[in-house]
C-alpha cells in the first residue's frame, strides 16, 4: 500500500505523462476519429483544412472538461478497485487536472521530436545514416554549445592588481590553540 505522499507524487507524474501521451495519440489517431464523429453529429462537415482532435487544437475549456471526465472515471475506479480513501481521492480528482493539462501543453513540444525518431530509424534501417558519424556530430554540437574560449578563461582568472590575495591558513599546533582559547576565556 502506498503512503499518501507516494500516491500523490505517483498520480502527478502519471497524469503529466498521461497528458503527453494523450496529446500524442489524439494528434495521430484522435483527429481522424474526431473528424468522423464531427461529420456524423453535425449538419455541416468539418472542412478538410481544419485539423481538430478531442484535445488537439481545442480550447482550454474543452480540454478541462475531457480531463474532468477522465479523472472522475479514474477516481471511481481507484475507490472501487484499489480501496483508496475516498476523501483523498476527491482531493486528487481536482489536483490531477492541472498536471494532465501540463502534459497537454508539453505534448506539442515533444510531438515533433517523437516524429523525427521514425524518420531517423527508417534512414538508419536503409543504411543511409552512419551511426558513428551521427554520434560524432552530436558530440561536436554539445562541445560547441558549452565551449568557452581561451579569452573568456583568461578574463575570469586575471587577478586585479588592487585586490589583496587572501592569507593562507597556517596549521596551528593543537596545544597553542588550547592555550589561546583558555587565554580568551579569562
Amino acid at each position: 500500500m502506498l503512503s499518501a505522499k507516494e500516491y500523490v507524487a505517483l498520480c502527478f507524474i502519471l497524469f503529466t505523462i498521461f497528458g503527453i501521451i494523450g496529446y500524442h495519440f489524439d494528434r495521430r489517431y484522435g483527429t481522424k476519429i474526431y473528424r468522423i464523429w464531427y461529420n456524423w453529429t453535425n449538419k455541416n462537415p468539418l472542412p478538410e483544412n481544419v485539423e481538430l482532435g478531442f484535445i488537439h487544437n481545442q480550447s482550454t475549456k474543452k480540454k478541462v472538461a475531457i480531463l474532468t471526465t477522465i479523472s472522475t472515471i479514474q477516481s471511481f475506479l481507484m475507490i472501487w478497485k484499489a480501496d483508496v480513501n475516498p476523501l483523498g481521492e476527491l482531493a486528487m480528482l481536482f489536483a490531477e487536472i492541472p498536471f494532465a493539462m501540463l502534459g497537454f501543453y508539453l505534448g506539442p513540444k515533444i510531438f515533433p521530436i517523437w516524429n523525427k525518431k521514425d524518420e531517423f530509424f527508417d534512414a538508419f534501417d536503409k543504411g543511409s545514416i552512419d551511426i558513428g558519424k551521427k554520434i560524432g556530430e552530436g558530440i561536436d554540437f554539445v562541445g560547441k554549445a558549452i565551449h568557452i574560449s581561451d579569452d573568456d578563461v583568461n578574463k575570469q582568472t586575471k587577478i586585479n592588481e588592487n585586490e589583496v590575495p587572501p592569507k593562507k591558513d597556517v596549521p596551528i599546533d593543537p596545544r597553542e590553540a588550547i592555550d589561546n582559547f583558555v587565554k580568551k576565556r579569562r
